[in-house]
């Protein structure tokens, strides 16, 4: 029964999206833009999880094919700051982080279908080859043998169950969400505490299936189409993080992208992202004391254009790019945030 539930839902999913459906119901969809987020792409070759070329391709392909407008972080922003109209059926992508995946495999996508992309670099990862906290909690728990373990957690223990890959997909989840709540040193303990229970010493420089791009072949990428701006230097809670230090984390990536590029995109992406929890308004008047003009959270939904700059724009929300292209479907057309309007709190 909840097989049919769904193939009936996704049916009824493909109806509402047809093309003379979407464009009767435009007005439902014409003051909000989808702005999609992007992380690793899937290579089998070095056993990296993540969005398959396959799927982007599709996504990218049913834009072109049923004239939607793949809109520049750039010009998104500049249309919310002076109130302007962007192209109907406007939609945006982002990517976090600039792994080698996302150089080799995802941007020469973007460039062929010309649909415009901004990439968040993690600046620490490109300067000295390093990787984050939460990636090495991905690396520790992948390689633990063991079908369980207790994650230390500040004066807590966290269970984790290991034994089978849908398993250890949600502890890794689980891990870095409660490891978000700690300050630097006490996740270092934490950190060292796993890398003991699991047996692996964790590499200073990130292995080869979390290596980085590096600065050559950012700039050689860097476009009309493929942007990039700021995601921090070490990919810290900002939250965690004292004022100065926090600040530091912001100013400074931004001032390495400009060092390294020739026009970098001037919006910051707050790590990890969820508001309340990864950044504040104080990390938002931060961004905006850098002389940057925006940022975008991990919050999921619409970017609305006819909301008020103030604060909206250092908080734009994003979907993560969904597995399903049934529901990439219902994002970009007027059907999600039609069930927004009519069904409030939903979510």
């Amino acid at each position: 029964m909840p097989l049919l539930r769904k193939a009936l839902s996704d049916f009824g999913i493909h109806l509402l999206t047809s093309r003379t459906l979407s464009w009767v119901m435009q007005p439902l969809r014409s003051q909000v833009v989808p702005v999609f987020m992007l992380h690793r792409m899937e290579d089998a070759s070095r056993a990296v999880p993540g969005h398959s070329v396959d799927s982007l391709e599709r996504a990218l392909q049913y834009l072109k094919d049923h004239d939607y407008n793949v809109v520049s972080v750039r010009e998104l922003v500049v249309a919310l700051q002076n109130h302007q109209p962007l192209p109907k059926r406007a939609v945006a992508f982002t990517m976090d982080d600039g792994f080698y995946d996302q150089a080799s495999m995802a941007l020469p996508l973007f460039e062929h279908y010309q649909a415009p992309v901004t990439v968040f670099l993690a600046t620490d990862m490109l300067d000295h080859q390093k990787w984050s906290w939460d990636y090495q909690v991905e690396y520790l728990l992948n390689k633990a043998n063991a079908g369980s373990l207790e994650l230390k957690i500040g004066s807590e223990v966290l269970p984790l169950m290991l034994g089978s890959r849908a398993e250890k997909r949600l502890s890794i989840r689980q891990a870095r969400a409660a490891l978000k709540s700690l300050n630097l040193e006490q996740v270092a303990d934490s950190m060292g505490d796993l890398a003991l229970k699991v047996g692996v010493d964790v590499p200073e420089f990130a292995p080869p299936s979390y290596q980085p791009m590096t600065w050559g072949q950012a700039a050689r990428l860097e476009s009309n189409v493929v942007e990039f701006g700021p995601h921090s230097r070490q990919h810290l809670i900002l939250s965690q993080l004292p004022e100065d230090e926090a600040e530091a984390e912001i100013r400074q990536s931004w001032a390495t992208l400009c060092e390294h590029l020739k026009h970098p995109v001037p919006v910051f992406c707050y790590p990890n992202g969820r508001f309340g929890k990864d950044f504040t308004q104080r990390d938002q008047k931060l961004v905006q004391r850098a002389g940057l003009q925006a940022a975008f959270s991990a919050d999921p939904g619409y970017v609305n254009l006819g909301a008020s700059v103030e604060p909206g724009l250092f908080a734009m929300k994003r979907f993560a790019f969904p597995e399903r292209f049934v529901d990439f479907k219902q994002y970009c057309s007027w059907l999600e945030n039609g069930k927004e309007k009519f069904f409030p709190g939903r979510r």
